[in-house]
């Protein structure tokens, strides 16, 4: 029909050249001034008709190129980082394309040129323009800088800082983190009055949905994107944008660990016990090596002032970065007192302090301490021990595994941070201990023979309860379905080729072999925070070790059987099946137990059920044989069979359904699911 009217356009075009109106068609007409300019018209065509109407231009053009040339160039304008097509056709003797621009929709055709028109060009095209006057509007709202407040409904007025912000020109639009943008050119189409889609010079679009609220007083722009929560930003004016990033280039230059050095003016050595560790957000106080008060918000007056809550105090401090005798501070002066800092680290600083006195170190060592590291690195391998010292005076216990196993050991110091204690066997043995952070958490170190080991610090209750924890993580971890993929450290195609898989719940698992089900609602518990016991079906119980960990750059769970690690990646029912033969799988006595979305004990109960063997295919209803037959194949995932007065497909997936995995079966359009079981025990439901 499009083409009926486009020709008919044409034809009336031609009518007017013949009466005498041959000039416009020969030198062209003016195109509408609010054409949009990134829909190019084809270089040296000749416009010769326009109209525009209820927010609505169509053009009509001609060219002495072909069809081809004329393809090819809207080819590539297609790819153009201001336009998206969402659909191109390209035959012999014409081409079409229709996408969207910011704030409009546009039609393309262009055909050979036909009958008299062929006296003119040698192809026509018709180009058709809609605006939407909504979308006008999102996009005037939209124009200027748009800073970071919040997300899911709250704001947070020390993000300003932060210098992350969209800056929207037109339909450009950079983002900038710390006020510094590195993305290439994006393009912002402004789509109806609260949906924008972001375009990059690689071609990827991203959709956003568009909210103008208030929240806690304030007005905002929302901005929602699948997979996240709604991230909240205010309209920021060029001058307050200066503002923050002055404050943005002083908060930089806080942030890290400040050693005190000196006050009033003066650099001593009796103010070093002190030290502030100025992250993001908040700051960390430390006194003699050791946190004191941590998570302390500080938030900026201005460019030169911070204030925060200290004491349960409102306190405001002007921050200055001075050099005094040679040595460069920041000054932090407040109402009472002037305090310098030099920039320093955490290790130096406790290194510093631990140099003190022994006694520092003898002080901070008292208590419980589990062990929660090794080696530079935080390990769930090292949690799972359940390992712990206990420090009281110059004595010490010891646990394992939750246990006490060895307890009043004496021990000595020899220097500042090297202490020595005596063996049962006599051995003496030589332990550094130093009070560090490994991956952000408070830790103290351990060396002995050249190997660190991390400690936290908790009380007796806390360590318990780690264990509980541990289990609970555990477990939490375990639940779903895992299909193995290699062994011995290995992931290997040989390993994937046996089928074998776990699916894990609460407290049961059940295993599957070649696809095939093997052992069913095994109930399994937990010994410790990383082994599993569970009786097997000739009455031995059994055990097994779990870990989560990387193996050849995947994820996997390692379970441990008779000294062997198996490695197992989480996936689903429905993707695990997809490998099986269904030929080979569908043997068996398969009891219905629901259909169309849901399990019920009420199907499960009407007796119907599917038993395939290698050469019959019997169906039962109300506990009785309902249809035999040999006349049954099945190829791929349908299964084809008679049933006396025609033949019927059933179509075979495999997924879970109410937590169930089951066999599903579409015939005719609705789904039934049905469970592997046995005729004896199908017919005891009866």
């Amino acid at each position: 029909m499009k083409k009926a009217i486009f020709a008919a356009a044409i034809l009336v075009s031609l009518a007017l050249l013949a009466a005498g109106c041959q000039g416009r068609y020969k030198n062209g007409i003016d195109v509408p001034a609010d054409y949009p300019d990134e829909l190019e018209i084809y270089d040296d065509a000749i416009v010769f008709e326009t109209a525009e109407e209820n927010n609505k231009i169509t053009l009509f053009y001609g060219t002495d190129d072909d069809i081809e040339d004329v393809s090819e160039f809207y080819g590539a304008l297609m790819q153009s980082l201001q336009l998206i097509c969402s659909s191109q056709d390209e035959g012999r003797h014409e081409y079409s394309a229709e996408g969207i621009g910011s704030c409009y929709d546009f039609e393309i055709r262009a055909e050979e040129a036909e009958g008299k028109e062929k006296k003119y060009y040698d192809t026509v095209v018709e180009v058709t323009v809609k605006f939407d006057q909504d979308s006008t509007e999102l996009k005037e709202k939209l124009q200027g800088n748009w800073m970071y407040s919040g997300q899911d409904g709250q704001l947070f007025s020390y993000l300003n800082r932060s210098g992350m912000y969209y800056s929207i020109d037109d339909n450009s639009y950079m983002y900038y983190e710390n006020f510094i943008s590195e993305l290439s050119e994006t393009y912002v189409f402004f789509m109806d009055d609260n949906t924008i889609v972001t375009k990059s010079e690689a071609g990827t679009t991203e959709p956003y949905e568009i909210a103008f609220e208030e929240i806690a007083g304030t007005q905002v722009m929302t901005m929602l994107a699948e997979g996240y929560p709604p991230q909240h930003f205010s309209h920021i004016k060029n001058s307050e944008l200066d503002s923050f990033k002055q404050i943005n280039e002083t908060w930089n230059k806080m942030k890290g660990f400040w050693q005190r050095v000196g006050s009033g003016g003066k650099l001593g050595d009796e103010y070093r016990d002190l030290a502030y560790n100025f992250s993001d957000y908040h700051f960390d106080v430390y006194i003699d090596g050791q946190s004191t008060t941590l998570g302390v918000l500080y938030d900026f007056v201005d460019a030169d002032t911070i204030e925060h809550d200290f004491g349960n105090k409102l306190t405001t401090a002007n921050i200055i970065f001075e050099t005094i005798d040679g040595v460069d501070v920041m000054t932090l002066q407040y109402d009472d007192a002037v305090m310098h800092f030099e920039k320093t680290t955490l290790e130096d600083y406790r290194l510093e302090t631990a140099q003190t006195l022994s006694a520092d170190t003898l002080g901070g060592l008292q208590g419980l301490w589990y062990l929660v590291g090794k080696e530079g690195q935080i390990t769930e391998d090292q949690k799972a021990l359940g390992f712990a010292y206990e420090f009281t005076d110059n004595e010490f216990d010891t646990y394992n595994n939750y246990i006490m196993t060895n307890f009043d050991t004496e021990f000595a110091f020899i220097d500042e941070d090297t202490f020595e204690y005596t063996t049962s066997t006599g051995d003496i043995v030589s332990v550094d201990i130093s009070f560090e952070q490994i991956d952000g958490i408070d830790v103290m170190t351990y060396t002995v023979y050249s190997t660190e080991y991390h400690f936290i610090k908790v009380t007796y209750e806390e360590f318990l309860a780690y264990q509980t924890q541990y289990i609970t993580q555990t477990k939490e971890q375990m639940q779903g379905f895992w299909y193995m993929v290699g062994s011995g450290g290995e992931i290997s195609e040989d390993s994937k080729n046996l089928g074998f898989a776990y699916k894990f719940t609460e407290n049961k698992f059940t295993s599957y072999s070649n696809y095939h089900l093997g052992s069913k609602n095994v109930e399994y518990s937990f010994i410790d925070g990383r082994t599993i016991s569970y009786k097997g079906a000739d009455g031995t119980q059994y055990t097994a070790q779990i870990k989560f960990e990387t193996v050849e750059g995947v994820d996997v769970m390692t379970y441990t059987y008779n000294a062997t690690d198996y490695h197992f990646v989480k996936t689903t029912y429905e993707e695990y099946m997809k490998n099986a033969d269904l030929s080979q799988v569908a043997i068996g006595f398969w009891v219905m137990i629901g259909s169309d979305g849901a399990l019920s004990d009420e199907v499960k109960a009407e007796g119907n059920a599917i038993e395939f063997t290698e050469d019959m295919m019997t169906t039962y209803m109300d506990y009785a044989v309902s249809l035999q037959t040999s006349d049954y194949e099945i190829t791929d995932d349908t299964v084809i069979y008679n049933f006396g007065t025609g033949s019927l497909k059933a179509r075979i997936t495999f997924k879970t359904v109410d937590n169930e995995d089951v066999l599903c079966a579409v015939i005719l359009g609705q789904e039934y699911y049905f469970e592997l079981s046995s005729y004896e025990a199908f017919m005891a439901g009866s």
